[in-house]
C-alpha cells in the first residue's frame, strides 16, 4: 500500500482509518507513506494517527524531495517489499475488502499487470449541479464496465490502481516516467495512463473489477468552477506523451501484415510531409513509425517515441 502525500494533513486521517479496517484475513501488508515534499504536519499526523489506531500493519516513511506524483510513486514502489502494490490517493477510503480482492485477481490471473476499480464521490458540501457531467475528471463514478479485462483504448484510474511490484520497477527502470504527474499544486495528469500503456507495451493486461470500489472524499474547495476548470486543463499537459504511447501500443497489437502497410505508407509519406508538401501528413509520426518498427530515422522521429523505444524493452514484431 502506496501513499503519495504533499501537504495531506487536513484529510488523510478518515483514509488511514479505512485503511486500519482492512479484512486481511492472513493476507500480510504494509502503508509506506510518501512525503513528495510537504509543508505542513503530514507526518506527524499519520504517525499518531495511525498509533491511535493500533498500528494493525507497519507504517514506513519515505522522503521524495523531487515533486511530482510519479516521482512520488516509484520511490513508493522501491521501498516497499510486498509482491503488489495498491496506490491509494490521501483522499480515497477503501471498503474493506480492496486489498484482500487485489491480492486474490493477481493470483487469479498471473498475467495481469495492473488493476482497478471504481471510486464514489462524497463531499462535505452539496454537489453542484454540473459535476455529474465532469465526475470523470474527479475519478468517481462507476463506469459501463463489466468485471473482467479491459477493451483496448480504455485504461485504468490512479487512484485505487493495483500493480505487480516486480513488473513496475521494470518498467521504470532504464526509463523514468515522460511525465510528472501532479506536482504540489499543479494539477497535471496523465501519469496513471502512461503506467497502465507501460503495462500493456510489456504485454500484461489491465483487469478491471466491480469489486474493488472506494469512497473519494471532495471537499468543497475542489467544487468550484475554477477549481474544475484547472483540473480538466491538467488533461491536456501530456498529451503529446500519450499519443506516442498509443502510437507504439496501436503498433504492438496491429497484425503483421497491418506492421508492413504501415512502414510502407510512412516511408512513403515522409519525404513528402518533411517537405511540407502535404499539410495534413504529420513528418514525425512518420518518422516515429519507421523508427519504432525498424530503428532508423531517428533524427526526426518524434522524440517521446523515441524516449519509449529506447528505455523499455518493447518487442513490436
Amino acid at each position: 500500500m502506496v501513499i503519495c502525500c504533499y501537504n495531506s494533513a487536513a484529510r488523510i486521517v478518515p483514509t488511514l482509518t479505512h485503511l486500519a479496517a482492512q479484512e486481511l484475513g492472513s493476507l500480510s501488508c504494509e502503508l509506506l507513506l510518501v512525503d513528495n515534499k510537504c509543508t505542513d504536519d503530514t507526518v506527524s499526523v499519520v504517525e499518531k494517527t495511525w498509533q491511535d489506531l493500533g498500528s494493525p500493519y507497519p507504517l514506513i516513511l519515505v522522503d521524495e524531495p523531487k515533486p511530482g506524483l510519479s516521482h512520488a510513486r516509484k520511490t513508493g514502489v522501491g521501498a516497499a517489499s510486498g509482491a503488489f502494490i495498491v496506490f491509494c490517493d490521501d483522499d480515497n477510503w477503501l471498503s474493506p475488502g480492496y486489498l484482500h480482492e487485489v491480492a486474490n485477481l493477481f493470483q487469479k490471473y498471473p498475467r495481469v499487470g495492473a488493476l482497478g476499480g471504481y471510486g464514489m464521490a462524497c463531499s462535505d458540501a452539496a454537489f453542484p449541479d454540473w459535476f455529474s457531467a465532469f465526475q470523470h475528471g474527479y475519478a468517481v463514478g462507476k463506469p459501463d464496465l463489466d468485471t473482467g479485462f479491459l477493451p483496448s483504448g480504455i485504461y485504468l484510474t490512479g487512484a485505487g490502481m493495483a500493480v505487480r511490484r516486480e513488473l513496475f520497477l521494470k518498467l521504470f527502470d532504464r526509463q523514468d516516467s515522460l511525465l510528472t504527474d501532479r506536482a504540489g499544486k499543479e494539477l497535471s495528469s496523465g501519469g496513471d495512463t502512461e503506467i497502465c500503456l507501460r503495462v500493456l507495451l510489456s504485454g500484461y493486461s489491465l483487469y478491471y473489477s466491480n469489486d474493488l470500489h472506494f469512497r473519494h472524499f471532495i471537499p468543497k474547495s475542489r467544487l468550484r468552477p475554477e477549481y474544475r476548470d484547472r483540473l480538466f486543463q491538467g488533461f491536456t499537459s501530456g498529451a503529446s506523451q500519450i499519443n506516442a504511447y498509443e502510437l507504439l501500443w496501436q503498433l504492438k497489437r496491429a497484425s503483421f501484415a497491418s506492421k508492413v502497410g504501415a512502414l510502407v505508407k510512412a516511408s512513403f509519406r515522409l519525404p513528402f510531409s518533411r517537405l511540407g508538401l502535404v499539410a495534413r501528413w504529420d513528418a514525425r509520426r512518420d518518422a516515429a513509425v519507421i523508427f519504432a518498427l525498424t530503428g532508423c530515422f531517428s533524427r526526426w522521429a518524434d522524440t517521446c517515441v523515441i524516449q519509449i523505444c529506447n528505455g523499455m524493452p518493447i518487442q513490436l514484431w
